[in-house]
């Protein structure tokens, strides 16, 4: 890949059937790994969808085994990225929303996902947003889309050590 990074799609520990990132980017200069996880949103039920892929991006653990001295394992950087698009206003809204209430996502905490991330991860160390763009289609013409993501740091600790 360009710039120095190395990319694995589908990538899970040796041993899992399922449960893997859907992507997983390193960069062994900068000893940057980043952790990718991608969705389409289109309704109320997206809020819990996001919330477990932020929770896949934290546990998610390389084999030692498999992959004995690899710098992989011991990056100085750990970066957890969401990326979703939809057809949403109110759910882009809603993404970047620093607000406690919502009424685009229909769930007891009702945050958006830049106030989950302030809230529950990191603080400061993350943030979230949204890109508008149209796109045409023949026969239905002009549609409104936006490009949401969020990142935050993942706590890089001995668990990419263990065997």
């Amino acid at each position: 890949m360009n710039q120095g990074w190395a990319v694995f799609s589908e990538a899970a520990r040796h041993e899992q059937a399922s449960g893997g990132l859907d992507l997983l980017a390193y960069h062994p200069d900068l000893k940057v790994q980043m952790r990718v996880e991608g969705k389409r949103l289109i309704g109320a039920e997206s809020f819990g969808k996001i919330l477990e892929d932020v929770a896949k991006i934290n546990r998610f653990q390389l084999n030692a085994h498999d992959n004995e001295g690899a710098e992989i394992l011991t990056p100085s950087r750990c970066i957890g990225l969401i990326v979703a698009v939809t057809h949403s206003r109110e759910i882009a809204d809603w993404w970047v929303s620093t607000e406690a209430v919502s009424d685009a996502v229909e769930d007891e905490r009702r945050r958006g996902v830049r106030a989950y991330l302030t809230d529950v991860e990191t603080g400061a160390a993350s943030t979230a947003q949204a890109i508008h763009f149209e796109t045409w289609f023949e026969g239905k013409g002009l549609s409104q889309n936006w490009l949401l993501y969020a990142w935050h740091d993942v706590a890089v600790s001995t668990e990419t050590m263990r065997t």
